[in-house]
């Protein structure tokens, strides 16, 4: 599953340096943190904020199966924001290549 939501927003504002633990011009530390402390608020108090080349992601679940959500913003000047939820890896049981763990 991958979704992409986009929406302009003045309230993540660019913090100085942000883009240092990212890659130049890869913002979205402000947006994490906020959704960070809603998943935080709605049961999934371990949820964590790291760094990553495209910007920064929330960490909610490693197992069974990695769950994050990756926010950036691609522009400093400019409101506009990314969030996208992505279910990666691969659920316990399973080898990975699309079939479930089922053997065929």
């Amino acid at each position: 599953m991958r979704d992409v939501i986009r929406f302009r927003s003045e309230l993540f504002e660019v913090e100085p340096g942000e883009d240092e633990r990212t890659n130049p011009g890869c913002y979205g530390k402000a947006l994490a943190h906020w959704l960070r402390d809603r998943f935080a608020e709605r049961g999934h108090p371990d949820a964590s904020v790291v760094p990553e080349d495209f910007g920064w992601c929330v960490m909610l679940e490693r197992e069974p199966a990695l769950l994050w959500v990756g926010c950036a913003s691609e522009t400093e000047d400019d409101a506009e924001v990314d969030a996208e939820v992505d279910a990666a890896g691969h659920a316990a049981g399973d080898d990975g290549d699309g079939d479930g763990g089922r053997s065929l």
